[in-house]
């Protein structure tokens, strides 16, 4: 059985020797005396893990830590996705105190921290604007990055769906600028999880915006938490209809937000199979009444 915690570290004292000029996996393995195989197979987990990285496929080098507050900005503007989330949970960890000391006001649902403190407060649910983010990236001439209260909801972690079944809404998704019409004509169908527990959310996977949003800018990316478990989203304001049983439809401009890696991330811990949450907080700004009947399991709307 191999000795994972001291495999890593001759790993580590291996590629430190070598520094930049970095080792293959077939050289560690002979340094070491193991399988090339085992190496290989250990080196792609500490890479994901973000401790070492390759050059090309084959030439391993221990991963630089950068201070993700003191990159250029240019490079920050560039990052990847996960690139932005090695840095942004770096980011998080540094200041997750003084992020929990803030959160501690009931009214914050956003912070953005910048250098080591919590530079900017947000009171509004949704997320922050990017044209926002943008100036402050711009004043402070550093990385900025957005972290987010955990969600507010009342649904619990299911072990077994077995025949239980999730109350659900049916909605239309446009761009902000179409007209009603069009939403209600062309929007995207989506039948979203109808949760009474959550306040203030709307929450959609980042493909059924496509059509109706433009996607994010790396800093525009927020770090969100439900069940306890981060996600990675951005806000958007879109138009959403509902229609009722006769077919007249209400339509309004709302924040929603959009998030990335939908299929890993911790919104489908209640249900796999979701496509959307929204909360009575759409029921109360479209002021529709919906009729949850457990016998057909259907839920009806009414203007």
């Amino acid at each position: 059985m191999v000795n994972i915690m001291g495999l890593e570290e001759e790993i580590f004292s291996m590629l430190r020797e070598v520094g930049d000029l970095g080792a293959t996996a077939s050289q560690i393995a002979r340094r070491l005396g193991r399988k090339r195989e085992v190496i290989s197979h250990y080196l792609w987990i500490l890479k994901k893990a973000g401790k070492v990285t390759n050059r090309g496929r084959n030439l391993w080098v221990l991963e630089k830590a950068l201070d993700p507050f003191n990159m250029p900005l240019r490079k920050f503007e560039n990052l990847s996705f996960d690139e932005y989330i090695s840095m942004a949970e770096r980011a998080y960890e540094l200041c997750k105190e003084k992020i929990k000391e803030t959160f501690r006001d009931d009214r914050i649902h956003h912070v953005v921290i910048c250098n080591g403190e919590v530079v900017y407060k947000a009171d509004n649910t949704a997320g922050i604007d990017g044209h926002l983010l943008r100036g402050l990236i711009t004043k402070m001439g550093k990385p900025c990055y957005v972290i987010s209260r955990g969600d507010m909801v009342e649904e619990a972690r299911w072990t077994q769906l077995n025949d239980d079944y999730y109350p659900t809404v049916e909605l239309l998704l446009g761009g902000k600028e179409w007209t009603d019409d069009n939403v209600a004509e062309k929007g995207r169908k989506i039948l979203g999880d109808f949760d009474t527990g959550n306040p203030y959310y709307t929450i959609f996977d980042e493909k059924m915006g496509e059509e109706a949003v433009s996607p994010p800018f790396p800093y525009e990316i927020h770090r969100g938490v439900h069940l306890g478990e981060p996600y990675w989203f951005f806000p958007r304001e879109v138009k959403i209809c509902v229609k009722d049983t006769k077919g007249t439809f209400r339509c309004k401009v709302l924040w929603a937000r959009f998030v990335k890696l939908w299929e890993k991330s911790p919104l489908l811990l209640a249900n796999p199979r979701r496509e959307g949450f929204v909360g009575r907080k759409l029921m109360l700004t479209l002021n529709f009444r919906i009729t949850l009947d457990p016998l057909t399991r259907t839920s009806t709307v009414n203007y």
